[in-house]
């Protein structure tokens, strides 16, 4: 727990872009959250080192996010079914039921398809407000917990 807390600040602290460390937090949510033999979680696999995404946060957070896996999976679950069984969205389904995109991201799972729609849809504000928030602690409140006495302990201790 410590050593995670240690590793939070040195990211925070680093020098490596805001979006970076956006993009790895994000990146390793939608990793947690999608079912695990996926092809989308094999895929991220491939784009966060494409990518250049800061490897250490998308691991710490990965380890973070997982264990708060179950009631986020079951949340998913639930919208999942909701969009597979929406009539509106039923000429939809039958399009895509025989193309590889379906059988790729197994679409027509719940699970698989309410992380890989929450994935696609929420990329861009998420990885805004924490590169806003990465900004925003690296200007404002940086300083302030540098001088704390318990933060000091923390950097001197590895």
């Amino acid at each position: 727990m410590l050593n995670s807390l240690i590793k939070l600040l040195k990211i925070l602290n680093s020098e490596d872009s805001p979006a970076s460390i956006a993009f790895a937090i994000f990146f390793a949510l939608w990793f947690v959250i999608s079912p695990t033999f996926s092809f989308a979680k094999w895929l991220l696999l491939l784009v966060v080192p494409l990518l250049k995404i800061h490897l250490t946060s998308f691991l710490l957070f990965s380890a973070i996010f997982f264990l708060v896996k179950s009631p986020i999976q079951s949340s998913l679950d639930g919208l999942g079914r909701w969009l597979l069984e929406n009539d509106a969205l039923l000429p939809l389904w039958t399009q895509l039921s025989g193309t590889p995109i379906n059988d790729w991201f197994a679409l027509n799972n719940s699970l698989s398809l309410a992380s890989f729609v929450f994935g696609l849809l929420l990329i861009a504000p998420t990885v805004w407000v924490l590169s806003k928030l990465i900004t925003s602690y690296r200007g404002r409140f940086k300083a302030m917990l540098d001088s704390l006495y318990f933060v000091k302990i923390l950097k001197t201790s590895k």
